[in-house]
Order: structure tokens, then C-alpha cells, then sequence
């Protein structure tokens, strides 16, 4: 029979990596087209950077659960303040 999102197939895989997702606004509270977002894995310093579409959206997906990741967006000389994904923020998204 096909696997059904819940089977214990896709349980396991999910476990074990996580996604993290958000939108990029100025300080007027629009989305930033353009921005630079950058993720960084904290144990191996590898960065994968994201640039912004008009409607501001980032995602990161194939995160492990068990390395913190820092998170900052750049934008025409601007810098978000960094933001951490803690191993323990059991949230999958």
C-alpha cells in the first residue's frame, strides 16, 4: 500500500531533519525583494544563502536536528540581527 503522510517512513525521515522558513520586511512592515538570507551551519561554518523573490519569502529545508544554525538577512547595506535554530527546538518548521 502507498505510505500516507504519518506512516512511519515519513515519521523517521522527518525526524531527522527540519526546515526553517520566514519572510524578509522593512522597517514599514513590507517584503523586502532582493534580500540576502543567509544560514549558517555552526558546527562545519558552511553558509547557503537565499535571495528574497518580491513577496520576501525565504526556506531552508534538510536541516539536521542536531546542529544550531544562525540566521541573518542583508539588504542594500542593512543587517538583521542574527537569529539562532537551537537543536532544542524540537519544531520540525
Amino acid at each position: 500500500p502507498p505510505l500516507f503522510k504519518g506512516d512511519k517512513k515519513d515519521k523517521d525521515k522527518d525526524e531527522s531533519t527540519r526546515s526553517v522558513s520566514g519572510t524578509v520586511r522593512d522597517a514599514s512592515d513590507a517584503a523586502v525583494e532582493g534580500a540576502v538570507v543567509q544560514l549558517k551551519d555552526t558546527r562545519t561554518l558552511r553558509i547557503r544563502s537565499y535571495i528574497t523573490k518580491a513577496d520576501g519569502n525565504y526556506f531552508f529545508h534538510g536541516l539536521s536536528t542536531s546542529v544550531d544554525y544562525e540566521l541573518k538577512a542583508d539588504f542594500k547595506g542593512n543587517s538583521s540581527d542574527k537569529k539562532t535554530l537551537s537543536v532544542y527546538d524540537s519544531r520540525q518548521n
